[in-house]
């Protein structure tokens, strides 16, 4: 523990001090004096006695007045224990300080019923305290960075008012975003000022590893405040919930629950979700400090927005608040198709024909569209749009079809003539850079025929579900049509599920926005797969992963901004956004943008489920926000990073545990002095006991 000492000139004084009582200990020894006496060798023994406890008692005293000397001049030199900090009220000039707290959710977590958020608002008050010649600014640091004011100011009564104010909130801390705010503020500092930072925060690992100091001016003095608890604490979060995939009202699906056990050792816990008027129950054992996906089974019973909740039961950990996460479901109807093609709907040895049996043999769930003269609104209610012998078809409708790909529709191409290569080209250029097709389609410059798979993919659509007789099944294969290709240097090799001998792609999938695109490469009327065992699960499973989605469809992260697209709303103007219940925030608006209906959000709200509904009230489109999952995983980082690594250059400190937020220790002095009392009152007492 380093010390510091206010009045070092006291030491010097005391040092000339000190050789007074030694100067009056030699001043005032005794000196024998020769006396003639008869009897002197009685006397001998007594005055030798004698001149012991003398002894004794001057070396006593000597070291109790140096001892009362040195104390009181350690007193005056008012010495300070403790690491000097670099932004402190006892600096002098002019200083511009910006103060940034963390409201993060892991600021909530509580130990002995203390949180770091509490904590936190008295170690910034003392930062915004009154200073001659010193200017703050305040910054609430969540997924946004909040400022108090645009500019320091010395108005500290107003920075301490909104501190007192600050509450945590469900996100994570965007600290790169709070560390450009305060360079912007601290690059405005008049010209000679000194530019201090002050972070009050937990320090968590997984937020602070982001840390990047350069934006600060370079003569910035950064002060880190921890005020994480002192003991590592255990918790236990559902950090993501979700299903998979497209789900069907009657079909069994099940919701996967990642729950992190943030602790040292095993834990078994339950668990409960409540969603669409159902009560669901599953049970795990919890690996230490891993995350477990627990399944849980279940059957929507009808079609529309499923919304509810996942929780612990009674795990009584740091940080409740992540103990369940809100959950918000689409349940579709079984699917339906439209298929855009110019080719007859009588039955007829055509590939649109064939198509359409692979989909639904009864043709109840397929609408037949031309597609030179397309019925839009049909369009817009299909799960899925096949194309297949269309013809050139027009820009216009080829930008509409872009657009439902981008909103989460799903396209199947059958690209069986040299005009499709025209089609898919107008088709990329529409959807933009969310067109990720690993492959460009163009003319043969010869026709294509007798063709066999070369290359396949074992979870390929068709196959995968083939096994160990899928060569057998494959190699009889003969197709004829299609396209050439070449690879883009940009798209992923595995989206190509299938090539030809001609190293043409034959099945192609990848994601386009929100949806996906599959691409088979082939004239089916002229190729013998329509009548393999192949051909109907081909077209099945191009369909369903056409149509289901990549990614999970777990909560938002709470604070980001979102966009939504209302797929099928026919009147904008009557929707409503609709928040939880305690939920006082922006809820965003409803905007209308290239004939797309879109729920715009620039910050999202806290943790929940929101819905926008129609005029009766009808939920068309839900949203369920949490904190992200790292905002669960409590250790914080090694302040050596901060100080070093991460620093950036800058000059760092990091006060943690018990000294985090306070002066150093000023009470020293006080000791000395009652320590000068002690020795003279030991002196006193001394002479007393050596009176005779």
């Amino acid at each position: 523990m380093a010390m510091q000492l206010l009045n070092p000139w006291a030491l010097v004084l005391g040092a000339v001090s000190v050789g007074l009582p030694i100067a009056v200990h030699l001043l005032t020894r005794p000196r024998p004096k020769r006396m003639a006496l008869p009897t002197v060798r009685f006397l001998r023994g007594v005055i030798e006695q004698k001149r012991s406890i003398n002894k004794l008692r001057d070396w006593l005293l000597l070291l109790l007045r140096t001892l009362a000397v040195t104390a009181l001049a350690f007193a005056f030199a008012r010495p300070l224990l403790g690491v000097k900090p670099l932004v402190s009220s006892d600096a002098t000039g002019d200083a511009t300080r910006v103060v940034i707290v963390d409201v993060s959710q892991s600021m909530t977590a509580s130990q002995r019923g203390i949180s770091p958020i509490e904590r936190a608002r008295e170690v910034a008050a003392a930062h915004l305290a009154f200073h001659p010649g010193l200017r703050a600014s305040l910054i609430l640091a969540g997924e946004s960075a909040e400022m108090a004011t645009s500019s320091a100011t010395a108005n500290f009564a107003a920075l301490r008012e909104q501190l007192a104010s600050a509450a945590a909130q469900t996100q994570r801390t965007n600290v790169p975003a709070a560390i450009n705010a305060a360079a912007e503020v601290l690059a405005k500092s008049p010209q000679g000022h000194r530019r201090e930072l002050v972070i009050v925060s937990d320090f968590q690992r997984s937020n602070w590893t982001a840390a990047d100091f350069t934006p600060l001016p370079a003569d910035t003095q950064i002060q880190l405040e921890s005020v994480a608890p002192t003991a590592p604490l255990e918790n236990l979060a559902i950090v993501r919930a979700a299903v998979r995939g497209r789900v069907e009202a009657g079909g069994a699906t099940r919701i996967e629950l990642d729950v992190l056990n943030d602790a040292r050792t095993p834990r078994a816990v339950q668990v409960e979700v409540t969603i669409g008027g159902q009560s669901l129950h599953g049970s795990a054992t919890l690996p230490p400090r891993v995350r477990t996906t627990v399944p849980i089974a279940w059957t929507p019973t009808t079609a529309g927005w499923a919304t509810g909740k996942a929780r612990l039961l009674d795990v009584g950990d740091a940080l409740p608040q992540d103990d369940q996460r809100p959950i918000a479901i689409e349940v579709s109807s079984a699917p339906t198709y439209v298929l855009l093609t110019r080719e007859s709907a009588a039955p007829a040895p055509v590939s649109s024909h064939f198509v359409e049996r692979a989909l639904a043999p009864t043709g109840e769930r397929v609408t037949r569209l031309d597609s030179q003269q397309i019925d839009r609104v049909a369009l817009s209610k299909a799960a899925l749009v096949v194309i297949d012998h269309a013809g050139k078809m027009s820009d216009s409708d080829l930008e509409w079809i872009a657009g439902m790909l981008r909103r989460g529709r799903g396209v199947l191409y059958i690209a069986a003539e040299p005009i499709d290569a025209i089609n898919l080209a107008s088709l990329a250029r529409a959807a933009g850079s969310d067109w990720k097709l690993p492959v460009e389609f163009v003319p043969s410059s010869f026709a294509r025929g007798d063709l066999f798979l070369s290359d396949w993919r074992v979870d390929a659509p068709g196959i995968a579900l083939l096994g160990d007789s899928a060569q057998a099944a494959i190699a009889p294969l003969r197709f004829a049509g299609g396209l050439a290709s070449r690879p883009i240097a940009s798209g992923l090799k595995d989206d190509i599920f299938a090539s030809f001998n001609d190293r043409s792609a034959a099945i192609v999938m990848s994601p386009c926005g929100a949806g996906n695109i599959a691409v088979l490469n082939a004239d089916l009327a002229r190729s013998n797969i329509i009548s393999s065992n192949i051909f109907v699960p081909l077209i099945g499973e191009l369909a369903n992963r056409a149509i289901s989605s990549r990614v999970a469809d777990d909560a938002c992260p709470s604070g980001q901004p979102l966009v939504a697209s209302l797929a099928s709303v026919a009147k904008p103007d009557k929707l409503d956004i609709v928040g939880p219940d305690d939920a006082s925030v922006d809820l965003g608006e409803i905007v209308v943008e290239s004939n797309q209906t879109l729920w715009r959000w620039p910050h999202s709200g806290p943790a929940g489920v929101y819905r926008v509904v129609d005029e009766e009230k009808a939920v068309v489109h839900a949203i369920a926000t949490a904190a992200p999952a790292e905002e669960s995983s409590l250790a914080p980082i090694d302040p050596k990073l901060l100080e070093s690594r991460l620093a950036g250059g800058r000059t760092v400190q990091f006060n943690g545990g018990d000294d985090v937020g306070a002066k150093r220790d000023d009470t020293a002095w006080t000791w000395a002095m009652a320590g000068t009392s002690v020795f003279v009152l030991l002196e006193l007492l001394t002479l007393l006991l050596f009176r005779n």
